[in-house]
Protein backbone atom coordinates (compact mmCIF):
# COMPACT_ATOMS: atom_id res chain seq x y z
CA UNK A 1 0.00 0.00 0.00
CA UNK A 2 0.86 3.44 -1.04
CA UNK A 3 -0.03 6.80 0.70
CA UNK A 4 0.88 10.24 0.00
CA UNK A 5 0.48 13.45 1.14
CA UNK A 6 -2.69 15.82 0.87
CA UNK A 7 -0.62 19.23 0.46
CA UNK A 8 2.86 20.75 1.04
CA UNK A 9 4.02 21.41 4.40
CA UNK A 10 7.29 23.03 5.43
CA UNK A 11 9.34 22.90 8.86
CA UNK A 12 11.85 25.61 9.43
CA UNK A 13 14.25 25.57 12.13
CA UNK A 14 18.57 25.82 13.57
CA UNK A 15 20.58 22.82 11.60
CA UNK A 16 21.44 20.50 14.23
CA UNK A 17 25.02 20.41 13.23
CA UNK A 18 25.55 23.71 11.36
CA UNK A 19 23.53 26.54 13.77
CA UNK A 20 22.06 27.60 10.35
CA UNK A 21 19.09 28.41 9.27
CA UNK A 22 16.80 25.80 7.86
CA UNK A 23 14.20 25.06 5.59
CA UNK A 24 12.51 21.16 5.04
CA UNK A 25 9.74 21.02 2.57
CA UNK A 26 7.68 17.92 1.89
CA UNK A 27 5.32 17.69 -0.99
CA UNK A 28 2.26 15.02 -2.58
CA UNK A 29 4.57 12.62 -5.01
CA UNK A 30 2.81 10.36 -7.86
CA UNK A 31 2.28 6.63 -7.35
CA UNK A 32 5.38 4.87 -7.81
CA UNK A 33 7.68 7.98 -7.57
CA UNK A 34 9.54 6.97 -4.22
CA UNK A 35 11.10 9.63 -1.60
CA UNK A 36 13.31 12.12 -3.15
CA UNK A 37 15.52 14.57 -1.63
CA UNK A 38 16.44 17.97 -3.52
CA UNK A 39 19.71 19.91 -1.96
CA UNK A 40 19.30 23.12 -2.62
CA UNK A 41 22.83 24.50 -0.98
CA UNK A 42 24.93 22.59 -3.77
CA UNK A 43 25.96 24.17 -6.84
CA UNK A 44 26.99 21.24 -8.92
CA UNK A 45 26.15 17.52 -9.63
CA UNK A 46 22.94 16.70 -9.05
CA UNK A 47 21.13 17.70 -6.19
CA UNK A 48 18.68 14.95 -6.19
CA UNK A 49 19.24 12.22 -3.46
CA UNK A 50 16.79 9.10 -3.97
CA UNK A 51 15.82 7.58 -0.31
CA UNK A 52 17.46 3.66 -0.80
CA UNK A 53 18.11 1.34 1.86
CA UNK A 54 21.32 0.63 0.02
CA UNK A 55 22.50 4.16 0.73
CA UNK A 56 22.52 4.00 4.40
CA UNK A 57 26.40 4.06 5.61
CA UNK A 58 27.88 4.29 9.90
CA UNK A 59 24.96 6.07 11.68
CA UNK A 60 26.21 5.47 15.06
CA UNK A 61 25.64 8.65 17.73
CA UNK A 62 24.32 11.02 14.13
CA UNK A 63 21.82 12.16 11.61
CA UNK A 64 22.03 11.09 8.10
CA UNK A 65 20.01 11.84 4.97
Amino acid sequence: MQTTLESSITFSGIGLHSGRDVTLTLKPAPENHGILFERRDIQIGNPIVRARWDYVSETTLCTKL
